[in-house]
């Protein structure tokens, strides 16, 4: 993706044409597209997205299933679609209130991974991939990065000698860019949302930033934009922060003052580059580093850290100790939080790579005392550290790679360079990456496998200066290049230049047995080194030319180890493909053979073949003798006799006739190692983000499909997974026959209560390039899972959608009553004396009622409707009128309705990832009302409180602190009082990652009795209200009117 964005922007800072080479797709027999077939992006918009999927007419064939799955770094969804007969295009209506919150902030959700699984009635399979992104929550695409200028507006960046891009973590396709100059001017930044896309690019002139300085490099982190300059470095507003000043310009402020640096010559920033949506945790932090040369003054150059925690405020320097050496590259490890820098050492001519541990903050970083040296004679010169696998590569000349945090560094095979390596980009997707030579070869690879391709394909336009390789959010790999003074982007066919990718070795091999299935072969070294390693596990051994030409056949290497036997280094195992056939053109064929003699030490002998007719041509073929040995032919000595040599003991006597013994020829004149079809195939998981909470454990089953050849019985699956000391996995392995399946079953437990990420890798041996899910990364977290929360179960099967207006049924409107205009409910002082600062069902047209007193006058603050003049003005979704949360009381407009007094049964049930549960059993909740009335609270059976919460309660420090907690389970609330009840149940603290709590409405009615009771109540009322009054006037006029006689 960075090299289009260099595209793109190249094209319109030095207004060259763009040139767009066909996109071609990785596999064309894909039969169903959805969207357009060449960019399967997608926004989402204010309202639903409907997807639509067409399958083409030209095909003769019909679909039985099809299944949409979404996943970003927080959850993921499944969206199956029903299908019918006959149907050639289908709806996928993916709701956005499900995707991301109406309400939320600006905190970025992360571009969504779109799957389409679908399966054809013939029983094949195909998954089609494309990208979501929700632009109006991504941080970065809210704010005005300066004053908006058109490309005809740009002034003094003709010049512009190199492109500054930084990409969005959570949104791959989210730019920015800015163009490098040679001179101080004004700077200018592009953001886009589609880096494919120039017309979704818009300029900025960055006047808040500086009025004339030479930007040198920028990072857009989470939630801040750095930028370093020849004057200083600038730190951005928080991104997440909509609150920060109302017209939503993004404001830049001085952060540090380069020490003793009165100008920059040259410097970078680096930083962890991984997607965050914990915001709040302390394990999600972005740390940056920051390297520059001074024009003057100190001459070493200096290196700093930060992190996100002091806002990028306080910078720490990294150890002066370090700072002795020509620091060619610095780069931060996301998941250890470690500096990696490489430089030259004063001892020898070699480059070092430090590590320096953050230990949760910077000021306490410390130097961990293990370096590597490299000792070749071509030395890396840039480091970076791929965010998802957190191995480190180095390269120069080749590519080295660390899997141990650079413990130890391994060069990759078939990393030739025909030139330099000038830049390298990573694939988030399976820890592979891409790199751009100075000759303009493209390499593609995998550290896992342990090789690289050179993927350059005839199909593409010639190359004469490629700039860079990028990957977009899918894992297309595109190039940008200059060609003719054009800018050409083109899709680099990753599978195609694999396939024709081969490789032709030096030292013969010697096939020691053949079987159906198998056979074992023993790489003689010819040449100074050994050509097979482990990088060639998966490779395919072929030669498609049979008959006069000698052997033919393919294997599969499945195993490759050291052999120390004299003259042989190699052991290699094969499975065959296509059947090894013997060399069936030599003369000497129709001769018998004789072990003339033999030397039980060095494994070398002579044979004598009486009619034989041996040339220089036969050197190195193999004689086999089936059931017995088989010899490497090291030396003619003759038409009739051979020096040879085996990786085996063989008795000193022997004699075979003609015919019981064949020839093959493994000589790497026609053979040559290729990469070998996809034969494991692992089941994309439901996501590749899972986070586990305190208590509880994350299941994931991985699933491995096999295509013959493989060995029934030999494990395929092994997974790995890093940060120990936070979790323990315990797996469990089982298999299917028919077609061979392996399904890995892990289960992660975090150790302790503290917040980390892991990486779980898993990864099948002797897999291919062409696999697109091998190896699988998985980011596991311990964290609160997002989709996680405490419900309240309503009685009488009421549900959030009842409480909007006219949609209830004649069932459950009698257990649901409408709120008046700007209630708020009483208070501990006297019904009609509220203190709230709650409104509910708010209307600022309206007045407010019992607002007699001062005290409740002062009280009531409007929220959503804080500065609107209408109920219609105030701005409120469905989900803002359904939800019970305090924050949006405004809109609240209906509640359950109880009869005095009232008594509540509490139901929590607790939303996890694949459904609602039973709460656990070691939890406690507290319950009080959020407007401070009181309620009674006791459990339906006393003896159900734990022994846990008994102790606690017992001690009066920890009541008075935190107040007293409940089993969820059988709480019951007394409410004695009328009117409205706003109840919030909050989980105990250090029970879970997530702060868990739900709120709850009860507005409680005064009884009303129905016919006949009330009537004749009120008749007797009345009654007896009658005959009191008569009393009392009988009584009156017998003791104060004068009584005369008749």
């Amino acid at each position: 993706m960075c090299g289009l964005i260099f595209i793109l922007m190249l094209c319109s800072v030095l207004k060259t044409p763009i040139v767009t080479s066909p996109r071609v797709s990785d596999d064309e027999e894909y039969y169903l597209r959805c969207g357009d077939p060449g960019e399967a992006k997608f926004f989402l918009p204010k309202k639903n997205l409907k997807l639509t999927c067409n399958l083409a007419a030209s095909k003769a064939i019909t679909i039985s299933k099809i299944t949409l799955r979404l996943y970003n770094q927080s959850s993921s969804f499944r969206i199956p679609i029903s299908v019918k007969r006959g149907e050639t295009s289908w709806v996928f209506d993916i709701v956005r209130a499900n995707l991301t919150s109406n309400y939320t902030d600006w905190t970025t959700k992360g571009q969504w991974a779109v799957y389409t699984d679908i399966m054809y009635s013939t029983g094949r399979k195909e998954e089609l991939q494309g990208s979501l992104l929700d632009d109006l929550t991504e941080p970065i695409l809210q704010w005005s990065l300066g004053t908006p200028v058109g490309q005809t507006g740009l002034k003094g960046v003709n010049c512009a000698t190199r492109i500054l891009i930084s990409q969005s973590p959570c949104a791959l396709d989210v730019v920015l860019i800015s163009p490098a100059v040679e001179s101080e001017s004004l700077p200018y930044f592009a953001i886009t949302k589609n880096a494919f896309d120039a017309g979704t690019m818009s300029w900025f002139a960055m006047t808040t930033l500086c009025a004339k300085c030479q930007v040198l490099d920028l990072v857009l982190t989470n939630r801040y934009l750095l930028v370093l300059t020849t004057k200083n470095l600038y730190v951005s507003n928080c991104l997440t922060d909509p609150s920060f000043g109302d017209d939503f310009k993004l404001r830049f402020s001085p952060v540090v003052s380069l020490e003793n640096c009165a100008s920059v010559k040259s410097g970078w920033l680096d930083f962890t580059s991984v997607c965050h949506n914990h915001v709040d945790s302390d394990f999600e932090v972005d740390i940056v580093a920051l390297f520059y040369l001074c024009d003057s003054g100190k001459v070493e150059p200096m290196v700093y850290l930060s992190s996100e925690e002091s806002n990028f405020t306080k910078w720490v320097f990294a150890k002066e100790s370090l700072m002795h050496r020509a620091v060619s590259d610095v780069t931060v490890g996301p998941e250890t939080q470690d500096l990696f820098m490489i430089y030259d050492s004063n001892s020898s001519p070699s480059i070092v790579v430090h590590h320096i541990w953050r230990n949760m903050s910077v000021d306490k970083a410390m130097v961990i005392q293990w370096d590597f040296v490299f000792k070749d004679e071509s030395l890396p010169l840039r480091i970076f550290v791929h965010p998802i696998s957190n191995f480190i590569y180095a390269y120069g000349k080749w590519v080295w790679t660390s899997t141990n945090r650079g413990l130890s560094f391994r060069k990759l095979e078939g990393s030739f360079a025909s030139g330099k390596i000038k830049f390298c980009a990573s694939r988030l997707q399976n820890g592979a990456f891409a790199c751009v030579t100075s000759q303009d070869d493209i390499l593609y690879g995998n550290p896992l496998l342990g090789r690289m391709w050179n993927v350059k394909t005839s199909n593409l336009t010639a190359i004469t200066s490629a700039s860079m390789a990028f990957f977009d959010y899918v894992g297309d790999l595109y190039v940008g290049c200059l060609v003719n003074d054009a800018v050409v982007i083109s899709k680099i066919n990753i599978v195609d230049g694999i396939k024709k990718g081969t490789v032709r070795f030096k030292n013969p091999l010697m096939v020691q047995s053949s079987f159906k299935s198998r056979a074992d072969f023993y790489e003689y070294a010819i040449s100074d080194n050994n050509e097979f390693g482990l990088g060639t596990l998966g490779l395919k051994l072929s030669n498609s030319i049979a008959g006069s030409n000698g052997s033919s056949g393919s294997v599969v290497i499945k195993d490759v180890t050291k052999f120390k036997t004299t003259g042989f280094v190699t052991r290699i195992v094969g499975l065959i493909v296509d059947k090894l056939a013997p060399d069936s053109t030599s003369a000497s064929l129709g001769s018998d053979l004789e072990l003339v003699s033999w030397s039980a030490n060095s494994y070398e002998g002579e044979f004598n073949f009486p009619k034989g007719s041996w040339t220089a041509a036969d050197l190195y073929k193999t004689i086999s003798i089936p059931f017995l040995a088989s010899f490497l032919i090291t030396e003619i000595s003759s038409s009739t006799k051979l020096k040879v040599r085996t990786a085996n003991y063989v008795q000193t006597m022997m004699s075979i006739k003609s015919g019981a013994w064949k020839l093959y020829d493994f000589r790497a004149s026609s053979w040559v190692l290729s990469e070998d079809e996809c034969r494991h195939v692992i089941d994309t998981p439901r996501s590749h983000i899972i986070d586990v909470d305190l208590g509880r454990s994350a299941k994931v089953d991985i699933s491995l499909n096999l295509k013959a050849p493989y060995e029934v019985g030999s494990n395929f699956l092994y997974a790995y997974l890093s940060n120990p000391s936070v979790f323990r996995a315990y797996f469990t392995r089982m298999y299917s026959d028919f077609p061979l399946r392996e399904k890995l079953n892990i289960e992660i437990v975090p150790v302790f209560n503290v917040q980390a990420a892991s990486t779980l890798r898993v990864h099948s041996v002797g897999s291919s390039m062409l696999c697109k899910n091998v190896p699988l990364y998985l980011s596991i977290r311990a964290a609160c899972p997002s989709t996680q929360m405490l419900i309240f179960v309503y009685p009488h099967n009421i549900t959030q959608e009842d409480f909007l207006p006219d949609t209830n049924t004649s069932e459950k409107e009698e257990h649901l009553i409408n709120i008046i205009a700007n209630y708020r409910p009483p208070s501990n002082l006297g019904y009609g004396i509220p203190t709230s600062s709650n409104i509910y069902n708010a209307d600022p047209s309206l007045p407010r009622p019992n607002d007699d007193f001062k005290i409740s006058k002062k009280s009531g603050q409007l929220k959503q409707c804080k500065d609107a003049n209408s109920r219609s003005k105030c701005g409120c979704t469905e989900a803002m009128i359904m939800t019970d949360d305090s924050r949006y009381s405004d809109c609240k407009m209906r509640a359950l309705k109880m009869e005095q007094p009232a008594i509540l049964n509490v139901s929590l049930l607790l939303m996890a990832e694949y459904g609602v549960e039973e709460i656990p059993e070691y939890y406690a909740v507290k319950i009080y009302d959020v407007n401070n009335r009181y309620i009674h609270i006791k459990y339906e059976d006393d003896s159900q409180q734990s022994v846990f919460l008994q102790l606690l309660e017992s001690d009066s420090r920890f009541k008075s602190a935190i107040g007293r907690f409940y089993k969820p389970d059988q709480i019951v609330i007394s409410m004695e009082g009328t009117g409205l009840y706003h109840l919030r149940a909050e989980l105990m603290p250090n029970l879970s990652f997530c702060p868990l709590s739900t709120e709850f409405q009860v507005y409680v009615v005064p009884v009303h009795l129905q016919y006949p009771v009330n009537f004749l109540l009120n008749f007797l009322i009345a009654l007896l209200l009658g005959a009191v009054l008569f009393f009392v006037a009988l009584w009156y006029i017998l003791k104060h009117v004068p009584q005369t006689s008749i």
